[in-house]
């Protein structure tokens, strides 16, 4: 490379399948990681039993908990 070359080398933006959406990336603390990670295990569970209540509550062919 010359000196011109490496000049540019830093300023220049990889571009590929010709989309240019910026890149937001940056460093996430290990303590942030692990509380992120944690929220983010506990809210697919509460999702998954939530999910699962609704079918429940949503079948038609159960039999009726109040009969006469």
């Amino acid at each position: 490379m010359t000196a011109n070359h490496v000049r540019f080398l830093a300023k220049t933006v990889l571009v590929r399948d010709n989309k240019i959406e910026p890149r937001k990336e940056r460093y996430e603390k290990p303590f942030l990681k692990r509380n992120r990670l944690a929220y983010e295990r506990c809210r697919r569970i509460y999702d998954a039993e939530m999910q699962r209540k609704i079918e429940f509550v949503m079948r038609k062919n159960r039999p009726d908990p109040f009969l006469r």
